[in-house]
């Protein structure tokens, strides 16, 4: 009886803190901007959302989340983004969270073959209280004209194609 009374505090603590927490909303989409990736809402409703916290990382051999290369925790003025408005590779914004800022490195530092993590945090335009988590995988590959293609792999990390 003793463990049941402390275990119903316990839940009611639980509850409370993980109704502050962003919930997972999908898969980002990573689209192709003439070799550059840039970063949007596979399934956004049509809706605009804000974008609070973006983060890429290189994945290791094992497929695990490696080597950060851009963190941004971004104040108000967020960046807006739907289907078709995205974030892309390196963007400036007007207000970063300075304890949660570095710049990406160029894109040409960005290796052909390996794999890349993306996450963000949006909320609803008009409603910061609705936090989705997004992400998704992307990499790269030459192109046969010597560019750079961008590949979109979805929430699960498979092998990166080569450009045709």
């Amino acid at each position: 009886m003793r463990k049941f009374v402390l275990l119903i505090p316990a839940l009611i603590l639980l509850n409370g803190c993980f109704a502050s927490v962003s919930h997972y909303g999908g898969t980002a989409r990573v689209l192709d901007q003439n070799g550059v990736p840039c970063f949007a809402l596979k399934d956004s409703g049509f809706s605009d959302w804000t974008v609070s916290f973006l983060q890429v990382s290189r994945l290791d051999q094992g497929g695990q989340k490696g080597e950060i290369l851009w963190v941004d925790g971004i104040d108000a003025p967020r960046p807006v983004i739907n289907k078709k408005d995205c974030i892309l590779w390196r963007q400036a914004f007007e207000n970063v969270d300075a304890q949660m800022h570095e710049l990406p490195p160029a894109i040409e530092q960005l290796h052909s073959g390996l794999i890349y993590s993306v996450q963000m945090n949006t909320s609803r335009v008009g409603d910061d209280r609705s936090g989705r988590w997004y992400s998704s995988h992307f990499c790269l590959s030459q192109s046969p004209s010597g560019g750079r293609v961008v590949h979109d792999l979805g929430v699960k990390p498979d092998a990166c194609p080569v450009a045709n």
